[in-house]
């Protein structure tokens, strides 16, 4: 069975918006969006993944101006 629930949805502080080039992940899955309110191109990161810690690479970097948060699931989400 692939699933998975959303935890939080976040807008970028002004002092953060359009500046993030990493995240931690803390073992949780990210989608990250261009614009507020989840809105735009959006990039999905997850644990293991070569981008959570180097956004240019990924072509994403300081242009996250929200996001949403995601349990990472035993079962791996298609897609994702």
């Amino acid at each position: 069975m692939f699933r998975m629930v959303i935890i939080h949805v976040f807008n970028m502080d002004h002092w953060a918006n359009d500046r993030a080039s990493s995240v931690n992940t803390h073992g949780l899955c990210f989608i990250l969006f261009e614009h507020e309110s989840c809105q735009g191109h959006s990039f999905k990161v997850a644990p293991g993944t070569s981008c959570h810690s180097n956004f240019p690479s990924c072509n994403f970097n300081d242009v996250t101006s929200s996001y949403k948060i995601f349990p990472f699931l035993k079962e791996r989400v298609i897609g994702f």
